[in-house]
Order: structure tokens, then sequence, then C-alpha cells
């Protein structure tokens, strides 16, 4: 581990801080909570063995680094514990040393998640050696990932882990930083959290505050546990606007089997969708007359528009929601042309709805198709059930994955090999290949595949359901 992180040979001092690490880093549970972030919560510092003296150091200072939180590292050359990527559940990542502002990776890091500039290198060095002496009595947690996924995935099995075990007296000294609540506020998913403070959302007020307090925390997850699953299905279900979903309702309740199937445009999606997702439904109605299709596109997160933490999203968001909207519209238009009537109103669509009414709509369903991504998720990390999901290199192991991210996950289908081709490239120039644009080499076939996927899994209900 440690010549991984450290040219030439380590010495003593270096494996006994790396093993340190290693041990903050440990998850609570498997995947869920990591040390550090407990020990924090539990009396605001956490120990770790400095690489430079070999002795334990007591961490209780922290800075706010962009989303990234550098804990500094007491002693006379001064260093500090920066956190990691969200998707792993911020782990002590990498070390930065002042004197010579090296970076070195620790763990099982394999990679910089992000470069930070000189001058955030010296912004470090403004917190004083004063204040290494005075110990916060508990953190600040700072929580909340705009993307309702990552928040799910990331974030929220940590919290509750941490709740679990938490006295009534933990609570009511906490303070809590949200800086987004895609699935609403948290005492809603957490009654408990009624008793800590938070801080106001968002603007400058709410920056200052947060980089002033002595130390901050996430609490980090890799895993959607089945607790959390009940919590998340029961506030959307309390919390979903029937007004909203009773036609989609309606269609759902009186058909079988229900196919959530999902629409994406413009990047990590099938140049040919509509043509894929045509085809499809044409041959869902074909083996199942009494079939209905609720797509879903793109869901708002609680109080979007009322929220101010989300005013520099909301532009972005209602264009998105726009074209998907105009798109679902098309292709029901042209399965009503095709198909007729009867056909066109077996469909419906979730899309442009909170995530409240989307993720409720879900436990209708039976069956998903859906790209690999934050729109399979909203629908199989919740309400697992089983799919197919596309993208642009399908493999066993990517479809390993997805389950294995949700406690007791079902393993989705995938499309054969060469039936979808990777085309262009990301914009955002993250080339890995998952986020490339792709194209169904052969709808009809594809839409076959999913056919003989729900008929294998899918067992009629009984008479009289």
């Amino acid at each position: 581990m440690a010549e991984s992180v450290l040219a030439g040979k380590p010495d003593e001092r270096w494996l006994a801080f790396c093993s340190s690490v290693e041990e903050l880093n440990a998850f609570r549970r498997p995947q869920v909570l990591r040390k550090y972030q407990a020990d924090l919560l539990g009396c605001g510092s956490f120990a770790v063995i400095s690489p430079n003296t070999g002795k334990k150091v007591s961490v209780a200072r922290s800075m706010m680094l962009a989303d990234r939180i550098a804990y500094l590292m007491p002693g006379e050359s001064r260093s500090w514990l920066v956190t990691g990527p969200t998707r792993f559940g911020y782990p002590l990542w990498e070390l930065i040393t002042e004197t010579d502002s090296s970076r070195r990776l620790l763990g099982q890091a394999d990679a910089l998640p992000t470069e930070l500039s000189r001058p955030e290198i010296e912004t470090l060095a403004t917190l004083q050696a004063e204040r290494e002496s005075v110990p916060a009595r508990r953190a600040t947690l700072l929580v909340g990932d705009a993307n309702f996924a990552h928040h799910l995935w990331n974030e929220l099995a940590g919290l509750d882990e941490w709740l679990a075990g938490a006295a009534d007296e933990d609570l009511s000294s906490l303070s809590i930083a949200a800086k987004a609540e895609p699935l609403g506020p948290l005492e809603w998913i957490f009654p408990r959290l009624s008793a800590a403070s938070k801080l106001s959302a968002g603007g400058k007020k709410f920056r200052s505050r947060l980089g002033s307090a002595p130390i901050v925390t996430r609490v980090g997850s890799s895993l959607v546990t089945t607790r959390l699953r009940h919590r998340i299905k029961a506030v959307s279900e309390e919390r979903a606007d029937p007004a909203a979903t009773h036609s989609a309702r309606q269609t759902l309740q009186s058909s079988w089997p229900r196919i959530w199937m999902s629409v994406r445009l413009g990047s990590r999606t099938a140049d040919n969708l509509e043509e894929f997702l045509f085809e499809t439904v044409c041959q869902i109605l074909l083996a199942y007359p009494d079939a209905a299709v609720i797509f879903d596109g793109f869901s708002f997160p609680y109080a979007f528009f009322d929220d101010p933490r989300t005013m520099n999203m909301r532009k972005e968001f209602a264009d998105r929601s726009a074209a998907v909207g105009l798109f679902i519209g098309q292709l029901r238009e042209r399965i009503r042309r095709e198909l007729g009537e009867a056909a066109s109103s077996k469909l419906c669509s979730v899309s442009g709805q909170s995530l409240f009414d989307a993720i409720d709509l879900g436990r209708y369903c039976d069956y998903y198709v859906c790209h690999a991504g934050t729109l399979q998720h909203k629908i199989a990390w919740i309400h697992n059930i089983p799919g197919l999901i596309h993208l642009p290199l399908n493999t066993a192991s990517r479809a390993a994955w997805h389950a294995t991210q949700v406690e007791d996950g079902i393993v989705p289908d995938m499309l054969p090999e060469g039936l979808s081709v990777p085309t262009d490239p990301p914009a955002s120039g993250r080339n890995q290949d998952r986020n490339f644009n792709y194209r169904i080499s052969d709808v009809k076939k594809a839409a076959a595949c999913v056919i003989n996927s729900m008929q294998a899994h899918l067992t009629p209900p009984a008479a009289g359901r």
C-alpha cells in the first residue's frame, strides 16, 4: 500500500500512518459509515498516527475546499488529510504537505479526484496553529448532494447507520449544514433529526457559517440499504401529489405487466433512442396486450422552484424537462398513429413531476427498461424490481455492479454484446466508455431481448387480482 503513495522505500512511521488511515476509512458495517466520520460525530475529533513522528495526534480542525474537506494534522511540518470522491463515501484520500505542497495518495486511492490549485493549497495555511488547541465538542455534519442518487447511495445510508446508535443528547447538540435535500427535508426521512439544529440554506451566510465551523464531516456510504429503501418509499407515498399521479395510477392499477421505461436525451444515451423505444413498446403490447408503459425522463427534486439552493440549476433543469416532455409526447403520438387509441391509452408519463411522484408510481411497476445510471437507480435502487439496462458497452460485471450497490439487489439484464455500439464521446470530456453515446445496432433484436427478459422474470398475477 505505502509503496504506491510514497516514492522510495517507506519508513516505519509512514507505514504506521497509512495503517491508521486505513483503519479510519474502514466502514462501521459493510459499505456504510466510515470510522473517522463516526468518531467526528461522536466527539469532534479523530486520532491518526503522524507520518513525521510516528506518534498519535488528534485531528480536530478542518477547512472546506469546494466540495472536499481538508483535515489539519497538528505538528511542526503541517499537513492535511483531504477527503475523496462522493461515490466512495468520502474516504480520507490524500495527504497534502504545506512545506512542499506535495500530494500523496493514500490506501486504495488510484487517482487524484481533482487538481488543487496553488491558491487553494495556500488557503489551507490560513488555519492558524493556535486554533489547533481548541477542540470542537462536536463536528458539523455537511450533507446534501444535488443528485438524488448520490444523496441516497453515498450519504443517507451512512446517516441512518449513525442515527441507529446515537443518543438523544447527540442529536440535540448536532449542527447540520444541508447543501441540498432532493428527497425532501432530512427530518422527513429521519424524524429524530428534528432535534438537531440546521444552518440556513444557501447564500453567502450559509457558506460563511460552514467555513467557520471548527471541524466538518460528511457521512459516507456506497450502499443503498433495505432499511433506507423502506424509509424513502414510505416518505414518497406520503408526500406524492395524488392529483398529479391519479391518471397514471389508474392506468397502472388496471394493467399487467407495468413497465417503467426511461428517456434520456443529449448525452449517455442511444442516438436512435426513439426507434428503440418505439419498437420495444410495439413488441411489448403485442406480447402482453394488457401491459402499460410509464415513461420516466426527468424528475424535479423536492420544492425545486422554491428552494434557494437550486437557483443556479433552475433554467437548465426546466429546459431538460421540457425537451424530454416533448420527446415523450411525440413518441406517444407516433404509437397512437401506428397502433391506435387503445394502445396509446396504455402509455403514461411521470416525467416533469417531482421525485416523490416518480418514486411512488414506481411501486406499481413490475419491470423496467432503463439507461444505466441515475434513471435506473430511481426505480431499481428503491423498488428492487427486475429489468434491463442499456449502455455503450454491455458486460456482466457492469450488470453485477448495479445490483451490489443495493442491499439484496437484483442483477439487471443487458442487451447482448454488439447490440449497442459506442458512437460519440461525451462533451464533458469524461471519456470513460460509460459516458459515450451509443447506437442500438438492431432495434428489432434489442426489443426481442426485452421480451425474452420479461418472460424469464415475470409471472402473471393470480386470477382476480
